[in-house]
């Protein structure tokens, strides 16, 4: 996976990074993406600060993903 600027348009798990320090102290972050009422929104799970709910057109950071189920052995 590779970061980048482009906002996620597919419900699914991805990785995100806001780099302001006042956010997750800029660390990247799990974030569910998901579709309500035609508008595409992310809940930012962070740990080192709030999780929030955001439209992703106002998350100025990076994202990565969708991230892959693990394999079943």
């Amino acid at each position: 996976m590779a970061w980048t600027a482009n906002k996620p348009t597919t419900v699914a798990w991805y990785w995100y990074r806001d780099f302001s320090v006042y956010f997750n102290m800029g660390k990247p972050m799990p974030a569910w993406v998901y579709e309500f009422k035609g508008l595409i929104y992310a809940y930012l799970s962070a740990v080192h600060s709030a999780s929030v709910v955001k439209n992703v057109n106002d998350c100025a950071g990076v994202w990565a993903g969708p991230i892959e189920p693990a394999a079943s052995e």
